[in-house]
Formats: structure tokens, C-alpha cells, sequence
């Protein structure tokens, strides 16, 4: 994290941390990205483990099947549920145990009881590359989000 005067800046700042919120923070950690945060409202995986107890993930988890495709459950390469939680279809509490395991092993930069007001782009534009088929953000832009954490 960079701090200027009072304030912190991050190159990227994931909201929510959920699956999808967890999985894009390993893939930055991947990518050698290390000025990162993730905000989450209440804890990591919260909305799984706000499901009825009853409600299981209808997809199975399992490590590998016959065609070699990874866990479909899976949020990350060599992560599963299947072998942290021992089951085929995880409940959502389960699911949520399973995502703060993996953002705790990644050591992922998470500021959890931290609501977003506001998220605004100053001028942020993406350029896209036909030939490495990707977006990447346009770095003379900026973008500013809002936010406060519950103490």
C-alpha cells in the first residue's frame, strides 16, 4: 500500500469478497500485482454463509474427473474444495470456511466491516490489445472509491 498525505493508494482495489472477489486477488497475486485490497462489507464469504443450512452448492466438488477438468467449485489452480472440505457438495457455511482458508493461505490483503459509499472513475479508460487479446487499464487514469471501516 502507498500512502499519500492521509490517504491510500492501491493499483487495484477488488470489492467484495466473495468467490469471485478471492479469486481475482489470487490472480493478481499471481501476476506479481502486490498494491492491492480487497473490501469486504461484512467477512469474507459472508453471503455463503448467510445461506439456510439446508442449501448445498448443486455443482459437485471433486479434485479431478475422468477428462481431467478441474473442480468446477474451484476459484483458483491447485485449490478445491473437495480436498479442504471433504465434501462433494459443501454447504454454504462450509463454502464460506473454505474461502477465508484460501484468502488466509494467499495472505490476501482483505479489510473486512469496511462499507464502499462510492466508486467513481477520474477519466479511466481501458486499452485493449488486439493482439494479446486483453484489457488492461489505461495507468494515467485513476479511479476513487470512498470507504470506511466499522472500528
Amino acid at each position: 500500500m502507498k500512502t499519500i498525505g492521509n490517504k491510500d493508494r492501491f493499483d487495484v482495489v477488488v470489492i467484495g469478497g466473495g468467490a469471485a472477489g478471492v479469486g481475482v486477488s489470487i490472480a493478481l497475486r499471481h501476476a506479481g500485482i502486490e498494491n492491492f485490497t480487497i473490501l469486504e462489507r461484512a467477512t469474507i464469504g459472508a453471503s455463503f454463509a448467510s445461506w439456510p443450512a439446508e442449501t448445498r452448492f448443486i455443482t459437485p466438488s471433486f479434485p479431478t474427473n475422468s477428462i481431467g477438468m478441474l473442480d468446477l467449485n474451484s476459484i483458483a489452480i491447485g485449490v478445491s474444495p473437495a480436498f479442504s472440505l471433504e465434501v462433494e457438495h459443501p454447504t454454504g457455511a462450509e463454502y464460506a470456511s473454505h474461502l477465508r482458508g484460501v484468502a488466509h493461505f494467499f495472505e490476501l490483503p482483505v479489510r473486512q466491516e469496511t462499507t464502499v459509499h462510492r466508486s467513481r472513475s477520474r477519466t479511466a479508460t481501458f486499452v485493449s490489445t488486439p493482439r494479446m487479446k486483453r484489457c488492461r487499464p489505461n495507468m494515467s487514469s485513476g479511479l476513487q472509491v470512498n470507504f470506511n471501516t466499522r472500528s
